[in-house]
């Protein structure tokens, strides 16, 4: 049988309220490394199918592994910004979310 657990927010809450800056540092510097250890994990999969698109042979990563890297482009584009209730990592490339959750055709590569 599974076993749940209730998230007790009080004291997170309580934290927010009492400390709102030191909270704020902490989100902040937790987006700093997120997208710091995404753009170091790019380009370090193993190797998946090769195909050729216009004079340049792609190597894809295997699915489930990070992109490897092309032109540099998506790792480049990635970054963070403020939002009204933490921070946000994002990236600037319309194909950066379909290798994220993947489609009909390709596999997710998180």
């Amino acid at each position: 049988m599974a076993k749940f657990s209730q998230l007790d927010k009080k004291k997170l809450q309580a934290m927010i309220r009492e400390q709102p800056l030191l909270v704020d540092r902490v989100l902040g510097e937790t987006a700093i490394g997120i997208v710091e250890d995404a753009q170091k994990s790019m380009g370090s999969s193993p190797p998946g199918a090769s195909y050729k698109r216009g004079k340049i042979v792609h190597v894809a990563s295997k699915a489930g592994y990070p992109p490897n890297v092309d032109t540099g482009a998506l790792r480049a584009s990635l970054r963070f910004r403020k939002v009204s209730n933490g921070y946000r990592v994002e990236d600037g490339m319309e194909y950066g979310y379909y290798l994220e959750v993947g489609t009909s055709r390709i596999k997710p590569r998180p």
